[in-house]
């Protein structure tokens, strides 16, 4: 019984279980096998140079970092001076946003309440919703 299942199964299925091989040809699967190449021919290079890498990049780090000093100190022999930036401000337009999301909290809460009573009335009951925005 379950052999006569399987025939059957490949007899219906044996137009598109080698559909690649004889389609193999046309552009959109020679498309398909061109990228899949160019994924693996990809991978093969990253696990060629993540070693190369990982030994040259501490290496290139400091480089950049004596860079940057050095492009400071030239700046600085040649009168250029960075600007002072004053950032004691900043934490004068943060502090209420704390407040700002506590109350959107709280509203947010008021909301799913009002919307649990109103999917939890009976069909003839009317609700009265009223809201307040601020800003």
């Amino acid at each position: 019984k379950s052999q006569l299942r399987y025939i059957a199964i490949m007899e219906q299925s044996k137009n598109s279980m080698g559909d690649l091989a004889r389609t193999v040809q046309t552009p959109a699967n020679a498309m398909r096998i061109m990228h899949q190449q160019l994924n693996q021919l990809t991978r093969s290079l990253g696990n060629l140079f993540i070693p190369i890498i990982e030994k040259v990049l501490p290496y290139l780090q400091v480089f950049t970092e004596l860079l940057t000093d050095a492009v400071q100190r030239l700046a600085q022999l040649m009168g250029f001076t960075l600007p002072k930036i004053d950032y004691s401000g900043m934490q004068d337009g943060l502090s209420g946003v704390g407040d700002d999301a506590d109350d959107t909290t709280n509203s947010l809460k008021k909301l799913k309440n009002m919307l649990w009573k109103w999917t939890s009335c009976s069909a003839g009951e009317t609700i009265t919703l009223s809201f307040s925005i601020t800003e």
